[in-house]
């Protein structure tokens, strides 16, 4: 049958076209009932409009089971006072509208040019469900489909395929998808449940807000790259305290991810990246990448766990306030992930306060870089792995608990009086560490402003840069080195150096204000070689040594006084100006020399193989065991 003029077909009660049959328009049609209607026959709406409506009489159901044809300029819309089933194709109308008091459910493959407007529940109640053998497509560059259910409940299950360019869908109830996959440019969400999105989706931007305490987002986009930005009027990702899961080819995070007390879990194919407004509000925060992670942005995360499976890729993550390295438990396709792991890339952590290390950092070949802008580093039983760290602080570095194993350490504390610890498990130099950016500025040495200094390795130890600390300096190894270009300040404090029975060799400057006797003391040490060494208020205290102790040429002691244990033979021979000579055992020569005069030996010698001399021509005394 084919109509030739605009045509309203009124059933009174139940009303069918039957299947076999076809009906081609040839002008509008609208077929309408207070009861239900069943569209079984083909209908062919080519350009003009074709309604089913049961709503305006108050009627039932709507159930298509036969074709529906339309070309540009179609309009198709089925408006069912109950629930409008589509249980056969619609293609494609220039726009398509589905709406129903109740429930609408697509059970077939459904297109529009434009536009696909989907309205259930519009007295307050009614869901929408796309079955396993259902689509929705709207089939132009800019085409969109926006999908509402009920305001009080009603929710959304896709079990079928969508596409568009634009997609939107609200609800009060949960977002289920159990099959198909979401192809489009953007895709926004605003609901009143859970969001369980969990195919191989292909969508480049995503905006969802979830409402209700702890309902929580799961959304998985392994078929393209990840925006969380902005669509309509909804940016970034927000819940009410409920979890967020995105796992995605790749994320890039332009608007905000804010979920108050709850974790947001990201595992990315490629990178992890913030960029514009986008920041990271949660409890706790978990990373699993296969490319960089730059994430330094005012984020607003205390506990922080990321693994980055990819060679050489980094991971950069700060907070505007504490950062606590901890665990992040495994939830769905994220797995269990504790403390930091790259494999060679860098770490960067920086704390708009305290940084409390309590899961491991390993970077392999990487370098660690942990910035304290208003507070302290700490460490619990969780070593740090790493080529070279680098530390800037306000407040107290406690990096001395745990097996860490780097090659290079540098450190900055700006407060005042507070320490630096850092100890090592084999070989350490303490050397430079390159800028990152604003986020980390080149670092030198270790150095306080006041506060003490203990650097430890389990090896040999290399100072290759200056050490500073107020309070004091303590540096030990199995043998200790000093470059001839750098300087060792324990400013009013002691400087101790344990050689842990390996060799000393000091190039460069020991100084300290201090006047104990022991204002630097070297212990433990096979052989020494000194370097310029100044204590004027103090002593130059050499104790438990095995061998030689010597100086380095062009090097010059000055100190109030000196002592040496030692079982091998003291040979300080240069232009030094030492005033005192308390206490002197050696197994060999003994040289001291003063170039000022006025050397006064005030303390036993016992040189068990060797002679004496003291290089000077004005008085000694208390001289014991003279050879």
């Amino acid at each position: 049958m084919t109509t030739t003029k605009n045509l309203t077909l009124q059933f009174s009660g139940d009303g069918t076209l039957a299947s076999g049959g076809s009906l081609t328009l040839g002008a509008n049609l609208s077929v309408l009932g207070d009861g239900s209607i069943s569209i079984g026959s083909t209908v062919n709406v080519g350009s003009h409009h074709f309604t089913v409506d049961t709503q305006t009489a108050s009627g039932t159901t709507i159930n298509i089971t036969g074709p529906i044809h339309a070309s540009s300029g179609g309009i198709v819309s089925i408006l069912g006072q109950q629930t409008v089933t589509i249980g056969a194709v619609i293609d494609p109308p220039t726009t398509l509208t589905l709406s129903s008091l109740d429930d609408v459910v697509v059970n077939a493959a459904v297109q529009a040019i434009n536009t696909v407007t989907v309205s259930a529940g519009e007295d307050g109640t009614g869901g929408f469900t796309i079955g396993a053998a259902g689509s929705l497509e709207a089939t132009a560059p800019a085409g969109t489909i926006g999908i509402t259910t009920g305001t009080t409940s009603g929710n959304v299950a896709l079990g079928g395929t969508m596409v568009a360019n634009g997609m939107s869908i609200i609800t009060a109830g949960t977002v289920n998808q159990t099959g198909g996959i979401i192809i489009g440019s953007t895709l926004g969400i605003s609901s009143g449940g859970s969001l369980s999105m969990n195919q191989n989706n292909a969508v480049n931007t995503v905006a969802m807000a979830v409402s209700g305490a702890g309902n929580s987002v799961s959304y998985t986009n392994n078929n393209s790259p990840l925006t969380i930005g902005t669509v309509g009027s909804i940016n970034g990702i927000t819940t009410s305290g409920g979890n967020v899961l995105v796992d995605a080819a790749s994320i890039s995070i332009t608007q905000p991810i804010s979920v108050g007390a709850a974790t947001v879990r990201l595992l990315s194919g490629s990178g992890v990246t913030e960029s514009g407004s986008g920041t990271i509000s949660a409890s706790a925060l978990g990373v699993r990448a296969a490319g960089d992670v730059t994430l330094t942005g005012n984020n607003s995360t205390p506990t922080f766990a990321a693994d980055n499976s990819n060679i050489s890729s980094v991971v950069k993550y700060s907070s505007s306030g504490s950062i606590t390295l901890g665990t992040v438990g495994a939830s769905g396709t994220f797995g269990a992930t504790s403390g930091i792991i790259t494999l060679g890339g860098d770490v960067l952590l920086k704390a708009g306060t305290s940084v409390a290390v309590n899961q491991p950092i390993s970077a392999s070949t990487g370098t660690v870089r942990l910035v304290a802008l208003n507070g302290g580093i700490s460490q619990g039983a969780a070593p740090i792995t790493a080529a070279a760290l680098g530390v800037r602080a306000t407040d107290d570095v406690l990096l001395d608990t745990a097996g860490n194993d780097v090659n290079t350490f540098a450190a900055f504390n700006s407060g005042a009086g507070k320490q630096i610890r850092f100890a090592d498990v084999d070989d350490l130099a303490v050397g430079a560490i390159t800028a990152d950016g604003a986020n980390f500025a080149a670092t030198s040495g270790v150095i306080t402003t006041g506060g003490p200094v203990l650097v430890s390795a389990g090896a040999g130890l290399a100072i290759n840069t200056a050490v500073s600390g107020n309070g004091g300096v303590s540096l030990s190894g199995v043998g200790v080195t000093q470059s001839s270009a750098s300087t060792v300040d324990g400013g009013s404090g002691l400087v101790v150096i344990d050689a842990g029975n390996g060799a000393v060799n000091l190039a460069g400057v020991v100084t300290t204000t201090s006047s104990s006797a022991s204002a630097v003391q070297i212990a433990n040490a096979t052989t020494t070689v000194l370097g310029d060494t100044v204590a004027l208020a103090g002593g130059l205290d050499i104790a438990g040594a095995t061998g030689n102790v010597t100086q380095n040429t062009g090097t010059i002691i000055q100190v109030n006084r000196v002592s040496v244990d030692t079982g091998g033979s003291v040979t300080l021979d240069k232009s030094n100006a030492i005033d005192q000579v308390l206490a002197m055992t050696s197994s060999g020569g003994l040289i001291v020399n003063d170039s000022g005069g006025g050397l006064v030996v005030t303390g036993p010698i016992s040189n068990g193989a060797g002679d004496f001399d003291s290089n000077e021509s004005e008085r000694r005394s208390g001289v014991a065991g003279r050879a």
